[in-house]
């Protein structure tokens, strides 16, 4: 049993030794490539700077109709529950008058 422990212990530490030889760059077989299109400026594009040279963080130049856009929209969804309120009544109006008929249609007997 000792005897097996100590080779177990012996067979995992020569993970641990320093490999002789210096491993060497593998050489490459074909040159790197490089780019066909030359670079864009859009970054260049996509920042604003002031009147110094510095960039303005937390600005943004959105086009004027975003947020005219987005505050019609914000307030059409918060309106979209009292416009949907009638539909919602006739629904209940349609249950009751199907229980005073006692309406049978798709129950089984």
């Amino acid at each position: 049993m000792q005897i097996t422990l100590l080779l177990a212990l012996l067979a995992t530490s020569s993970g641990f030794v320093v490999p002789h030889a210096p491993r060497t760059a593998p050489t490459p077989r074909a040159p790197a490539p490089t780019a066909l299109v030359p670079e864009l400026p859009l970054q260049l594009l996509a920042e604003i700077v002031d009147a110094s040279g510095e960039r303005v963080y937390g600005a943004v130049d959105a086009p004027v109709w975003i947020a005219p856009l987005a505050g019609v929209a914000a307030i059409g969804t918060a309106l979209l529950p009292v416009l949907l309120a009638p539909g919602e009544q006739a629904f209940n109006r349609q249950q009751g008058d199907e229980k005073k008929v006692k309406n049978e249609f798709g129950k089984r007997n």
